[in-house]
This record gives C-alpha cells, structure tokens and sequence, in this order.
C-alpha cells in the first residue's frame, strides 16, 4: 500500500519482484511532477533487492524533475543491500 501525506510518501506491504512495476505505476500516479518528497520505509517488507531498484527510481525521478527524495525508516537490511551493490551515497544512506 502507498499513500501520501502532504511531502512523505509512505510505503507499506511486502515488496518483491513480482509487484515492483506496480508499485512503481501507483507511485507515479500520487507523486506530483515536481518537488520534493521524504520517502518513509517503516512498514515496508522487502523480499529480495528489488527495493533497490524502487529506490533508484525514486531519486532518479526527482532529480529529473528538479526535486529531491530523502529516504527514512530503512532496515538495516536495506541498507546492507546498497552498500554492496555501491549504492549507498547515490541514495543518500551514508550516515
């Protein structure tokens, strides 16, 4: 499930190969064209890398539009899976 407050973007549910597109068609559809937006991972369940590719999306979109994305509540895991894919200054997870 996504929804979206004001500038954050809550995702939520279980994420995995099989249902990555149609995330990214539902984001595409809440998210103004430009603009920034924090991007809040609490509640999401991520099975396997495809979060990383959710998430390169995500700034890569924002940096098209001339916006920024911060990303919060990232697991440890998915923050393990960008340091060894070298994404991790990309998406803003180096602290």
């Amino acid at each position: 499930m996504i929804r979206l407050d004001d500038d954050v973007l809550h995702l939520s549910g279980e994420l995995s190969l099989a249902n990555l597109m149609a995330y990214r068609r539902e984001i595409e559809n809440l998210l103004p064209r430009s603009g920034s937006v924090t991007v809040n991972l609490t509640e999401l369940v991520v099975h396997g890398s495809a979060v990383l590719s959710l998430l390169v999306f995500l700034r890569r979109r924002a940096g098209a539009t001339g916006g920024a994305v911060t990303f919060t509540g990232c697991s440890d895991v998915v923050r393990q899976m960008a340091r060894v894919a070298e994404l991790e200054e990309l998406l803003g997870l180096t602290v």
